[in-house]
Order: C-alpha cells, then structure tokens, then sequence
C-alpha cells in the first residue's frame, strides 16, 4: 500500500499588527452573515479582533494548501454543531486558537484519507496563577509533578509548566472534538514530552515569547510548518 503524506501548516499571527486595518475589515465583510453574527457576539473589540485573525490565518494557509482563494474559503466557513470550526466541501481539518496579542490556527491535509486527520492547537500566556484553582483541571497526581518541577528548580517554573500542560490538553481535547466540555480530569499528562508520536495520538509544543502553543494531531504528521506572516494589511 502506498504510504501517503500528512501535512500540517499552523499560521501565527500578532493581534497588533491586524487590528483597525483594512484587513480586519475584509475578513469581517467576506464571512457568511451566521459568522459575522458570531463575531459580534464579542463585545470586547479585542475579541472580535482575534476571531477575526484567525479566520484570516485560515484563509491565507488554505490558499497556501490547494490555492483556494481567500474570499471562498471564508464565505464558506462555518461550525460543527459541537463547535468546531468546518470547511464543508473540503478534506481539511482546522482548528483555532486566541489568546493575549496572537491568534492562530492549525490546518491538516492529507494525501490517502477521504477526510484528514482531526488536529487541535490551543495558545495561552504564562502568568502568574495558583495551581489550587486548577483542580478541576489537573489530577493530584499532575499538581504533585508540577509542584516537584517548580520546587526543583523556582516558582516561575511552576506557573510555566501549568501552562504548557493546560495548552496541551486543550489542543488534545480539540483533537477529539470536545474541548474543554470533556472533562480534563480524563487526560493525564503526568511525564508528558514536548514532543510525542503515539500511534493515535501526536503532538509538539512551542515557546512563543511568554506564551506557550500546543499543535495536536490524532496521528502523526510527516510535515509540520509554523508560519509567521508579517505586514497582514498588504496581504489582502
């Protein structure tokens, strides 16, 4: 059997850099009127604002795939009834994240299924929190690692490692199509890797300033790129 490929393009991008530009404003105009509805649903403007570069960062990395233009891939975005965002029509799984001053997505393509891998991504900043408030979150025995790890080496550790966990677990959950509406108490991530191949599960972590961003696939990839694009107004 042949063996086919399993691409995943992940597209990052600065809050700052899009919003109040004419981009921002493309994007909102090219969605469908239910995903403008939901847009608006966000009073705060900065929320607006990451939604809306997430569906841009879809956009230009669906084009980057299979040369879609931007304008279809947007009209034709929508949301499973569990959430997630869909692209009818299509082979790709996505994902979506936002957090702080970025926005990002997750796009999966793959050469031999009918439907490609579903795949998760989840970004988050490190802050200072009190691992106590997580414990509907992390098992006792994931406190009690994250505690060793922070007594091990300082307290700046701790709050580090709760982030790098509470990201890899969102993007997993978005791999199964819950997201935190599972409950995360069923997903251990005691002695868990930046970096693991499984056979039903893969996953890789990366440091962005003080943000951690969490990439998930429910299967392993044999590409994986990170894009950052710059100047997103002239994109458009």
């Amino acid at each position: 059997m042949k063996q086919g490929t399993h691409e995943l393009l992940v597209l990052v991008g600065k809050c700052a850099d899009f919003a109040h530009s004419s981009a921002e404003e493309w994007v909102y105009a090219s969605l469908s009127a239910a995903q403008q509805e939901t847009i608006q649903k966000n009073r705060r403007p900065q929320d607006r604002t990451r939604r809306l570069l997430a569906r841009f960062l879809l956009a230009l990395g669906v084009q980057q795939l299979d040369g879609t233009i931007p304008q279809k891939t947007l009209a034709a975005l929508t949301h499973a009834p569990s959430g997630q965002p869909h692209l009818p029509g299509t082979a790709l799984h996505i994902s979506f994240t936002h957090a702080g001053e970025y926005a990002a997505c997750v796009i999966g393509k793959s050469t031999t299924a009918p439907h490609s891998t579903r795949v998760g991504i989840d970004i988050e900043q490190v802050q200072p929190l009190q691992l106590e408030d997580f414990q509907r979150v992390f098992t006792l025995a994931e406190m009690q690692e994250i505690r060793d790890l922070s007594s091990a080496q300082n307290s700046q550790n701790m709050q580090d490692e709760l982030i790098r966990r509470w990201t890899l677990k969102e993007a997993i959950l978005k791999v199964q199509g819950t997201g935190f509406l599972a409950d995360p108490l069923e997903l251990d991530t005691t002695q868990c890797p930046i970096t693991a191949i499984m056979p039903t599960l893969a996953w890789t972590q990366k440091r962005l300033g003080t943000y951690w961003l969490s990439i998930a696939a429910e299967s392993a990839w044999t590409t994986l790129r990170v894009l950052m694009p710059e100047d997103l107004e002239a994109i458009v």
